[in-house]
This record gives C-alpha cells, structure tokens and sequence, in this order.
C-alpha cells in the first residue's frame, strides 16, 4: 500500500489558437486624374477576421463622406475608397491588418496625377457651297466642324463680321454653324466666311500658344516641356511656369515650325508621369 502525501500541481498554457494576419495581395500604387475616384484593394489573411486600419502618410484615416471603408468577408478583402481624388490626396497610404496573433502592414505610394489640357483645334468637316437666290427669299448657310469644345464661331461678308439683325440668325448647335438670311436684297450678295476658335494654342500666326497641366502630389516637383521630344529651353519665344499645381508653357510670335507634339513631364520623388498633346499653328479657320 502506498500513500501519496499532497498535491502535485502542472500549471498548463493553452496554445495560441489564431493565425497572424498575411496580405495575400497587398495594395498597389496607382496614378489617379483630378477629381476621379481612387480605390486601394488589399486581400488579407487571418484568424480571427483581422482588424483593418488605414493611414495616410502615417496618419489615420478617417471616414467620411468622400472617404469610404469596405471589407468583404467572402474574399477577405479590405478597400479604401476615395470619392473625389484631388492634389491633399496624394502621398503614402498603408492598410494595417491586426488580431490576436499578430498584425501586418502593407503601403503603396498615390503618385502625381496630372491633367492636360491640350485639345483639337477646330476643322471643318462640311464647308460652305455657293449659292445663288432670288431677291426676296430666303437662304442659309451651313458649316459642320470638329474640335474640342467650348467653341466660338462667327460669321463674316467681306471679312466684315455679321451681327444678328432682323433678316439674320446666326446659330451654333451641335457642331453646326447655321446663317440664315431672309428677304434676300442685291446688298447681300457677296463673299461669305465662317470663322471658328478655341483654346486649341489659339493657333494663328503671328499670336501666341498658352498650354497649361494640372498637377498633384508631393512636393518639390519638377516640370519640363518638350516639342517632338527634343527639350523646351526658356527663351524669349518660350515662358515656362509652374503656379498652385499648374505647369505653364506660352509660345509667342507663333509660327507654322511651333506645330508639333508637346509633352510635359512631371517629377517628384515618387515618380514620374507624362502626357501629350499636338498643337497646330494656321491662319484663320475660315472657309
């Protein structure tokens, strides 16, 4: 027979039961246009179901009304949505994934996003026919252009610009320039031209070129401009500014040798993007 005099006591530890978060996929950088939405997706591991956090530029984000937070719990992925994406935006964002286990971080960089604001010069697809009308009736001249938008087009008799009067409308609707006259006399016959303009570089010779770009991200950024790839130098024909985020380039004194494709080239320490557009230097649209 055998006694056993007290207690002997095994103090024993659960073990841990959880995995540490892992990002499966995590967030990319991306390039993002003024004013546009900007999503950040970042698919996550974990047990429990983690819990997601985000920063920008260290700095917790908050929701809110432009700022929107998702986890799907079906694909276990975590998105940042950013309604209206502007210039404040850009810079780090990190998605912080954290339960019992453990936590994980990834970051991304929201780099320059830029705008250009080159557009297509006006040209006319339908240009004007000759007419001829009996005295006491009526006529109507009709143009069909192409071009970027807002457009102003007028109408000339002998280089003289027609203003609306009691026999003439002048309209402009859907790409179409309309002149209409009524109770035709001997005094309206004559040469008539359609004239149309808009921020295209203002591309008549002898004036000058205003091109312009938005841009967002971190400062300091450089800009340079080039024509058909070769470097855009400030000269006195050439003005090259940078003011509140906008890239500047004035060409005066233009010429048929200023056509060509310009580029402007945004740079900061987080990257580089590039955008382009063709400027075209004539006389007068007129037909």
């Amino acid at each position: 027979h055998a006694s056993f005099q007290g207690k002997n006591k095994q103090s024993l530890k659960k073990p841990s039961i959880g995995q540490k978060p892992v990002f499966i996929h995590p967030i990319t950088s991306c390039v993002v246009p003024h004013g546009e939405v900007a999503r950040f997706h970042a698919c996550v591991s974990g047990m429990p179901k983690p819990e997601i956090s985000w920063f920008h530029n260290q700095q917790p984000v908050q929701p809110t009304k432009n700022v929107v937070f998702h986890f799907d719990e079906v694909t276990n992925t975590a998105t940042l949505i950013i309604v209206d994406a502007f210039s404040e935006h850009a810079g780090q964002y990190t998605c912080r994934a954290a339960n019992n286990a453990g936590e994980a971080a990834c970051s991304t960089q929201v780099t320059i996003y830029l705008n250009f604001f080159l557009v297509d010069p006006p040209s006319f697809v339908r240009k004007l026919e000759n007419l001829s009308s009996l005295v006491g009736s009526e006529v109507s001249l009709t143009c069909t252009l192409k071009g970027s938008e807002p457009m102003t087009v007028s109408w000339l008799k002998e280089n003289h610009e027609l203003k609306e009067a009691e026999n003439i409308q002048i309209t402009y609707e859907n790409k179409t320039a309309l002149l209409h006259i009524t109770n035709l006399q001997s005094k309206h016959g004559g040469k008539y031209s359609c004239q149309a303009q808009n921020q295209a570089g203002k591309g008549i010779k002898g004036s000058f070129a205003h091109l312009e770009c938005l841009v967002s991200g971190s400062l300091p950024i450089t800009i340079q401009w080039y024509k058909d790839k070769k470097e855009i130098q400030t000269d006195e024909k050439h003005k090259c500014t940078f003011f509140e985020n906008v890239a500047f380039l004035e060409i005066s004194n233009l010429d048929s040798k200023d056509s060509g494709s310009y580029t402007c080239i945004a740079k900061n320490k987080a990257g580089t993007v590039q955008c382009s557009g063709t400027l075209f230097v004539k006389g007068l649209f007129l037909v």
